[in-house]
Protein backbone atom coordinates (compact mmCIF):
# COMPACT_ATOMS: atom_id res chain seq x y z
CA UNK A 1 0.00 0.00 0.00
CA UNK A 2 1.37 3.44 -0.88
CA UNK A 3 2.39 5.75 1.71
CA UNK A 4 -0.32 8.75 2.46
CA UNK A 5 -0.42 11.48 5.00
CA UNK A 6 -4.20 12.64 6.15
CA UNK A 7 -4.83 16.24 4.50
CA UNK A 8 -4.10 18.99 6.20
CA UNK A 9 -4.50 22.24 4.01
CA UNK A 10 -1.62 24.14 6.24
CA UNK A 11 0.57 21.17 6.18
CA UNK A 12 0.22 21.06 2.56
CA UNK A 13 0.96 24.72 2.76
CA UNK A 14 3.67 24.67 4.18
CA UNK A 15 4.99 21.80 1.97
CA UNK A 16 4.57 23.27 -0.90
CA UNK A 17 5.74 27.17 0.21
CA UNK A 18 9.14 25.49 2.32
CA UNK A 19 10.21 23.95 -1.30
CA UNK A 20 9.80 26.49 -3.33
CA UNK A 21 11.69 29.29 -1.08
CA UNK A 22 13.97 26.56 -1.01
CA UNK A 23 14.78 26.07 -4.35
CA UNK A 24 14.59 30.16 -4.91
CA UNK A 25 17.56 30.07 -2.40
CA UNK A 26 19.36 27.25 -4.67
CA UNK A 27 19.09 28.93 -7.36
CA UNK A 28 20.16 32.44 -5.95
CA UNK A 29 23.11 30.87 -4.25
CA UNK A 30 24.42 28.97 -7.72
CA UNK A 31 24.07 33.25 -9.45
CA UNK A 32 26.59 34.13 -6.70
CA UNK A 33 30.12 35.16 -8.27
CA UNK A 34 31.70 32.99 -5.51
CA UNK A 35 28.52 30.41 -4.64
CA UNK A 36 28.67 27.90 -1.06
CA UNK A 37 29.12 25.01 -2.51
CA UNK A 38 28.23 23.52 1.05
CA UNK A 39 25.12 25.75 1.69
CA UNK A 40 24.27 24.78 -1.62
CA UNK A 41 24.51 20.93 -1.36
CA UNK A 42 22.72 21.57 2.30
CA UNK A 43 19.91 23.38 0.43
CA UNK A 44 19.10 20.47 -2.50
CA UNK A 45 19.05 18.20 0.71
CA UNK A 46 16.33 20.03 2.50
CA UNK A 47 14.24 20.30 -0.40
CA UNK A 48 14.15 16.22 -0.31
CA UNK A 49 11.44 15.61 2.71
CA UNK A 50 9.54 18.50 1.41
CA UNK A 51 8.72 17.24 -1.87
CA UNK A 52 8.37 14.24 -0.49
CA UNK A 53 5.63 15.75 1.85
CA UNK A 54 3.67 17.40 -1.65
CA UNK A 55 3.98 14.32 -3.17
CA UNK A 56 1.91 12.34 -0.46
CA UNK A 57 -0.89 15.21 -1.00
CA UNK A 58 -0.83 15.49 -4.72
CA UNK A 59 -4.27 14.95 -4.79
CA UNK A 60 -4.90 18.34 -3.49
CA UNK A 61 -1.47 19.77 -4.65
CA UNK A 62 -2.18 20.87 -8.26
CA UNK A 63 -5.00 23.43 -7.30
CA UNK A 64 -3.00 24.64 -4.64
CA UNK A 65 0.00 25.38 -6.53
CA UNK A 66 -2.01 26.67 -9.58
CA UNK A 67 -3.10 29.37 -7.33
CA UNK A 68 0.76 30.55 -6.37
CA UNK A 69 2.00 30.38 -9.98
CA UNK A 70 1.22 34.04 -10.54
CA UNK A 71 3.29 35.36 -7.92
CA UNK A 72 6.51 33.13 -8.25
CA UNK A 73 10.02 33.40 -8.67
CA UNK A 74 10.82 30.00 -9.83
CA UNK A 75 10.34 27.52 -6.64
CA UNK A 76 6.21 26.62 -7.47
CA UNK A 77 7.74 25.43 -10.88
CA UNK A 78 10.00 23.31 -9.59
CA UNK A 79 7.72 21.93 -7.24
CA UNK A 80 5.05 21.87 -9.68
CA UNK A 81 7.35 20.01 -12.48
CA UNK A 82 8.70 17.50 -9.65
CA UNK A 83 4.70 16.33 -8.70
CA UNK A 84 4.30 15.88 -12.70
CA UNK A 85 7.03 13.53 -13.46
CA UNK A 86 6.78 10.75 -10.31
CA UNK A 87 4.47 9.06 -11.56
CA UNK A 88 4.49 10.80 -14.58
CA UNK A 89 1.14 12.86 -15.60
CA UNK A 90 1.76 13.86 -19.79
CA UNK A 91 -0.60 16.50 -18.95
CA UNK A 92 0.45 18.09 -16.18
CA UNK A 93 3.72 18.11 -17.67
CA UNK A 94 2.63 19.86 -20.41
CA UNK A 95 0.56 22.53 -18.44
CA UNK A 96 3.32 23.41 -16.10
CA UNK A 97 5.98 23.51 -18.56
CA UNK A 98 4.34 25.24 -21.70
CA UNK A 99 3.30 28.11 -18.52
CA UNK A 100 7.23 28.80 -17.21
CA UNK A 101 8.86 28.05 -20.44
CA UNK A 102 9.01 32.03 -21.63
CA UNK A 103 10.94 33.01 -18.47
CA UNK A 104 14.47 32.00 -17.57
CA UNK A 105 14.64 31.33 -14.33
CA UNK A 106 11.11 29.21 -14.56
CA UNK A 107 12.59 27.00 -17.47
CA UNK A 108 16.01 26.54 -15.53
CA UNK A 109 13.10 25.03 -12.05
CA UNK A 110 12.21 22.81 -14.80
CA UNK A 111 15.40 22.08 -15.64
CA UNK A 112 16.49 21.70 -12.40
CA UNK A 113 13.10 18.93 -11.59
CA UNK A 114 14.00 16.89 -15.11
CA UNK A 115 17.97 16.19 -14.06
CA UNK A 116 16.73 15.55 -10.11
CA UNK A 117 15.69 12.01 -10.30
CA UNK A 118 17.09 10.80 -13.97
CA UNK A 119 14.84 7.71 -14.33
CA UNK A 120 14.57 6.05 -17.84
CA UNK A 121 10.81 7.85 -18.12
CA UNK A 122 12.49 11.13 -17.71
CA UNK A 123 15.48 10.34 -20.14
CA UNK A 124 13.36 9.10 -22.70
CA UNK A 125 10.80 12.74 -22.02
CA UNK A 126 13.64 14.60 -22.40
CA UNK A 127 14.94 12.80 -25.68
CA UNK A 128 11.64 13.31 -27.15
CA UNK A 129 11.80 17.63 -26.17
CA UNK A 130 14.93 17.67 -28.06
CA UNK A 131 13.25 17.07 -31.54
CA UNK A 132 10.32 19.47 -30.79
CA UNK A 133 10.04 22.54 -32.50
CA UNK A 134 9.90 25.08 -30.41
CA UNK A 135 13.13 26.74 -29.46
CA UNK A 136 12.79 26.60 -25.75
CA UNK A 137 11.19 23.21 -25.34
CA UNK A 138 13.93 21.34 -27.30
CA UNK A 139 16.97 23.52 -25.37
CA UNK A 140 14.94 22.41 -22.04
CA UNK A 141 15.32 18.47 -23.58
CA UNK A 142 18.94 19.16 -24.52
CA UNK A 143 20.12 20.62 -21.68
CA UNK A 144 18.77 17.78 -19.20
CA UNK A 145 20.34 15.18 -21.05
CA UNK A 146 23.49 16.83 -21.00
CA UNK A 147 23.49 17.63 -17.66
CA UNK A 148 22.94 13.64 -17.64
CA UNK A 149 25.78 12.75 -19.65
CA UNK A 150 23.51 11.53 -21.90
CA UNK A 151 24.29 12.79 -25.76
CA UNK A 152 21.27 14.48 -28.00
CA UNK A 153 19.91 13.62 -31.17
CA UNK A 154 20.87 16.77 -32.16
CA UNK A 155 23.47 18.60 -32.23
CA UNK A 156 24.02 22.15 -30.15
CA UNK A 157 24.75 23.79 -33.64
CA UNK A 158 21.26 22.43 -34.94
CA UNK A 159 19.68 23.79 -31.67
CA UNK A 160 21.63 26.97 -31.21
CA UNK A 161 20.81 27.98 -35.01
CA UNK A 162 16.97 27.26 -34.50
CA UNK A 163 16.73 29.38 -31.28
CA UNK A 164 18.68 32.38 -32.57
CA UNK A 165 16.91 32.01 -36.02
CA UNK A 166 13.62 32.48 -33.80
CA UNK A 167 15.25 35.04 -31.41
CA UNK A 168 14.52 32.91 -28.40
CA UNK A 169 16.26 34.27 -25.72
CA UNK A 170 15.61 31.97 -23.27
CA UNK A 171 16.60 29.22 -25.55
CA UNK A 172 19.66 30.74 -26.29
CA UNK A 173 20.79 31.31 -22.94
CA UNK A 174 19.83 28.09 -21.66
CA UNK A 175 21.81 26.36 -24.73
CA UNK A 176 25.10 28.66 -23.95
CA UNK A 177 25.12 27.91 -20.35
CA UNK A 178 24.99 23.67 -20.94
CA UNK A 179 26.99 23.87 -24.18
CA UNK A 180 28.84 20.77 -25.19
CA UNK A 181 32.37 21.12 -26.09
CA UNK A 182 32.02 21.28 -29.64
CA UNK A 183 30.30 24.13 -29.47
CA UNK A 184 33.53 26.54 -28.66
CA UNK A 185 34.42 28.10 -31.84
CA UNK A 186 30.48 29.53 -32.18
CA UNK A 187 30.75 30.30 -28.43
CA UNK A 188 33.63 32.27 -28.42
CA UNK A 189 32.20 34.82 -31.19
CA UNK A 190 29.27 35.44 -29.08
CA UNK A 191 31.34 35.76 -25.67
CA UNK A 192 31.67 39.87 -26.29
CA UNK A 193 27.74 40.12 -26.31
CA UNK A 194 27.12 38.03 -22.88
CA UNK A 195 27.11 40.03 -19.67
CA UNK A 196 29.96 39.37 -17.04
CA UNK A 197 27.72 36.69 -15.55
CA UNK A 198 26.58 34.76 -17.65
CA UNK A 199 30.09 34.77 -19.97
CA UNK A 200 31.17 33.40 -16.28
CA UNK A 201 28.74 30.52 -16.26
CA UNK A 202 29.86 29.82 -20.26
CA UNK A 203 33.48 29.68 -19.71
CA UNK A 204 33.20 28.10 -16.45
CA UNK A 205 31.31 25.21 -18.60
CA UNK A 206 33.68 25.01 -21.25
CA UNK A 207 36.76 24.30 -19.10
CA UNK A 208 34.83 21.72 -16.85
CA UNK A 209 34.05 20.16 -20.33
CA UNK A 210 37.83 19.49 -20.78
CA UNK A 211 38.47 22.66 -23.40
CA UNK A 212 41.76 23.90 -23.33
CA UNK A 213 41.53 26.99 -20.31
CA UNK A 214 44.58 28.57 -23.12
CA UNK A 215 42.22 28.34 -25.64
CA UNK A 216 39.82 30.42 -23.84
CA UNK A 217 39.23 34.22 -23.23
CA UNK A 218 40.03 33.65 -19.65
CA UNK A 219 42.02 36.34 -18.75
CA UNK A 220 39.74 39.34 -17.69
CA UNK A 221 39.06 36.66 -15.20
CA UNK A 222 41.82 34.88 -14.07
CA UNK A 223 43.93 38.13 -13.76
CA UNK A 224 42.64 41.12 -12.73
CA UNK A 225 40.37 41.77 -9.67
CA UNK A 226 36.64 41.64 -10.56
CA UNK A 227 33.06 39.60 -8.88
CA UNK A 228 33.92 36.47 -11.03
CA UNK A 229 37.77 35.92 -10.26
CA UNK A 230 37.37 33.35 -7.82
CA UNK A 231 35.00 31.74 -9.20
CA UNK A 232 36.75 31.59 -12.22
CA UNK A 233 40.32 30.50 -10.26
CA UNK A 234 38.69 27.26 -8.45
CA UNK A 235 37.44 26.02 -11.65
CA UNK A 236 40.56 26.43 -13.84
CA UNK A 237 43.08 25.03 -11.35
CA UNK A 238 40.58 22.75 -10.49
CA UNK A 239 40.71 21.38 -14.23
CA UNK A 240 44.55 21.49 -14.95
CA UNK A 241 47.67 19.49 -15.15
CA UNK A 242 50.35 20.25 -12.69
CA UNK A 243 52.83 21.72 -15.83
CA UNK A 244 50.07 23.77 -16.54
CA UNK A 245 49.03 25.03 -13.16
CA UNK A 246 52.37 26.23 -12.83
CA UNK A 247 52.76 28.12 -15.64
CA UNK A 248 49.51 29.69 -14.75
CA UNK A 249 50.70 30.27 -11.24
CA UNK A 250 53.46 31.65 -12.39
CA UNK A 251 51.48 34.16 -14.22
CA UNK A 252 49.36 35.24 -11.38
CA UNK A 253 52.22 36.60 -9.29
CA UNK A 254 52.38 39.50 -11.46
CA UNK A 255 49.30 39.91 -11.58
CA UNK A 256 47.14 41.97 -9.20
CA UNK A 257 46.80 40.53 -5.78
CA UNK A 258 49.14 38.03 -6.18
CA UNK A 259 48.95 36.19 -3.01
CA UNK A 260 45.33 35.82 -2.43
CA UNK A 261 44.88 34.53 -6.33
CA UNK A 262 47.71 32.03 -5.81
CA UNK A 263 46.49 30.50 -2.50
CA UNK A 264 42.75 30.44 -4.00
CA UNK A 265 45.13 28.33 -7.06
CA UNK A 266 46.93 25.97 -4.74
CA UNK A 267 44.05 25.35 -2.81
CA UNK A 268 41.87 23.93 -5.98
CA UNK A 269 44.19 22.22 -7.16
CA UNK A 270 44.70 20.46 -3.95
CA UNK A 271 48.63 20.93 -4.44
CA UNK A 272 50.23 19.56 -1.50
CA UNK A 273 54.02 20.17 -2.45
CA UNK A 274 52.57 23.80 -1.69
CA UNK A 275 51.64 23.14 1.69
CA UNK A 276 54.26 24.60 3.41
CA UNK A 277 54.09 27.96 1.64
CA UNK A 278 50.10 28.08 2.40
CA UNK A 279 50.77 27.48 6.02
CA UNK A 280 53.63 30.50 5.58
CA UNK A 281 51.07 32.90 4.27
CA UNK A 282 48.42 31.92 7.17
CA UNK A 283 50.39 33.64 9.83
CA UNK A 284 49.32 37.02 7.71
CA UNK A 285 45.30 38.21 8.97
CA UNK A 286 45.21 39.56 5.61
CA UNK A 287 45.42 36.27 4.28
CA UNK A 288 44.63 34.05 6.85
CA UNK A 289 41.39 33.18 6.15
CA UNK A 290 41.93 32.38 2.88
CA UNK A 291 44.88 30.23 3.65
CA UNK A 292 42.83 28.20 5.78
CA UNK A 293 40.14 27.36 2.99
CA UNK A 294 43.46 26.40 1.16
CA UNK A 295 44.39 24.07 3.58
CA UNK A 296 40.74 22.65 4.01
CA UNK A 297 40.92 21.39 0.06
CA UNK A 298 44.44 20.69 -0.16
CA UNK A 299 43.59 17.78 2.53
CA UNK A 300 40.15 17.29 2.23
CA UNK A 301 39.14 18.69 6.25
CA UNK A 302 37.03 20.82 7.87
CA UNK A 303 38.98 23.08 10.11
CA UNK A 304 35.70 23.80 12.32
CA UNK A 305 34.94 20.02 12.89
CA UNK A 306 38.44 19.84 13.79
CA UNK A 307 38.51 22.50 16.43
CA UNK A 308 41.51 24.22 14.67
CA UNK A 309 40.06 27.38 14.74
CA UNK A 310 41.02 30.81 16.43
CA UNK A 311 38.03 32.15 18.41
CA UNK A 312 39.90 35.61 19.63
CA UNK A 313 37.52 37.92 20.09
CA UNK A 314 40.02 39.81 19.07
CA UNK A 315 39.79 39.12 15.08
CA UNK A 316 36.32 40.88 15.55
CA UNK A 317 37.73 44.41 14.86
CA UNK A 318 39.69 42.88 11.94
CA UNK A 319 36.54 40.81 10.71
CA UNK A 320 35.07 43.95 9.96
CA UNK A 321 38.07 45.36 8.64
CA UNK A 322 38.19 42.87 5.86
CA UNK A 323 34.62 41.35 4.53
CA UNK A 324 36.17 39.64 1.63
CA UNK A 325 36.00 36.56 3.79
CA UNK A 326 33.70 37.23 5.78
CA UNK A 327 31.82 33.29 5.26
CA UNK A 328 34.99 31.50 6.20
CA UNK A 329 36.62 31.04 9.55
CA UNK A 330 39.96 32.46 11.23
CA UNK A 331 42.08 29.07 12.05
CA UNK A 332 44.31 28.62 14.64
CA UNK A 333 47.93 28.88 12.75
CA UNK A 334 49.21 26.49 15.77
CA UNK A 335 46.91 24.14 15.87
CA UNK A 336 46.62 23.80 12.45
CA UNK A 337 50.20 23.57 12.07
CA UNK A 338 50.58 20.76 14.57
CA UNK A 339 47.68 18.83 13.15
CA UNK A 340 48.38 18.75 9.41
CA UNK A 341 51.00 16.37 10.47
CA UNK A 342 49.16 13.56 10.57
CA UNK A 343 47.39 14.52 6.92
CA UNK A 344 50.72 14.44 4.98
Amino acid sequence: MSEQLSYNPEVLQFFIEDAAALWDSWWAQRQESTPDEYYIAQLKQRLKPNIKGVRLLREYAWEELEGLLDSSHGGEYFVGCMLSLEPFDFNRFKQIVDAGIESYIFWHALLDALTWSPSPEVKQLCSRMVTSGKPAHAALGYCALMAMDIQPSLSWNELIKAAQKQNNEVAVRGLCEYCSADATPTLVTMLDQMEMGEKAIVLERLVKLGVPAASLPLGQFVYEPGPYRERLLKIVFRNLDADSADHLMRVLQSKPEPIRSCLIAVGAAKRRDLLPWVLQQMENLEHARIAGWAVEQILGIDLMELGWLNQSESLDEEWLNSPVDADLNWPDVELVRGGVIDYI
